[in-house]
């Protein structure tokens, strides 16, 4: 086993103390003794990137060790860091750094959804869907959940609307068919109607965001009922007057 080290900086701002030296030590485990969160929120990894992980990781090492728990089963679960385990098994690697530590699974899940959420890398159905998995899981509103992660807190809810979308834009967002500017006119867009025709068409004529308020300008404009236009009181009461001379003038000649 190869000598430990200091807990770096970067995995610190991971706990709740925010200390500088944890004391924690850095091992280096048997990849093959490690086992990935089956409950990991994010379930989405761009293969590209994780090669070229993978690359550095063959000419540089592991600079950031892992956060590990130790299970019933003389084995560990990845508790942050899956994208390095991922990457240094398709470097070939036999061995990881990790700092293993005994945490309840509910630490160790709130951990594991801090670390998704201050990657930039989680598409914004993913990140939604942490934000919500953290205010629910851990009891906290949206300020406390953004304190947490970093972000401000309409940053926070704004992505939390996201998830009020229907399924199929949803999935479209998740897969990056449309954007998130496109998410946020369409959450304008009440009719679900509506909103599903447009979804349409932003996939059948990869509509630019501007195009999209474009045509949710013009189906609005087209959609209003007309207005009748009404008498104003001094024309009813003009008229009025008119009938009267007209029936005077037919009555005294």
């Amino acid at each position: 086993m190869a000598k430990g080290f200091s807990l770096g900086k970067g995995l610190n701002e991971l706990f709740a103390d925010n200390s500088t030296d944890t004391g924690e030590r850095v091992t280096h485990l048997p990849i093959a003794d490690i086992d990935a969160d089956e409950n990991q929120h994010r379930k989405q990894f761009d293969e590209q990137a994780l090669q070229e992980l993978s690359d550095s990781i063959k000419l540089h090492g592991v600079l950031q060790p892992i956060l590990v728990k130790p299970t019933d089963k003389d084995r560990y679960m990845i508790i942050a860091g899956e994208r390095r385990y991922r990457a240094s098994k398709m470097a070939g690697l036999t061995e990881i750094p990790a700092i293993v530590k005994s945490l309840s699974d509910s630490d160790a899940a709130e951990i594991s959804l801090i670390e998704n959420l201050q990657r930039k890398d989680l598409n914004p159905i993913e990140e939604a869907s942490g934000y919500m998995s953290l205010i629910e899981t851990f009891g906290l509103t949206q300020e406390q959940a953004a304190a947490r992660v970093g972000k401000s807190r309409s940053s926070v809810a704004n992505s939390l609307r996201l998830l009020s979308l229907p399924a199929s834009a949803q999935g479209l967002l998740r897969d990056g068919v449309i954007t998130t500017g496109h998410a946020k006119v369409l959450l304008g867009v009440k009719d679900p109607d509506l909103q599903n025709e447009l979804l349409c068409a932003i996939v059948s004529h990869d509509w630019s965001v501007r195009e999209l308020e474009n045509e949710l300008k013009r189906l609005t404009a087209d959609r209003k009922p007309k207005k009748t236009a009404k008498k104003g009181v001094s024309e009813v009461t003009l008229e009025h007057f008119r009938s009267l001379e007209s029936r005077a003038s037919a009555t005294l000649g």
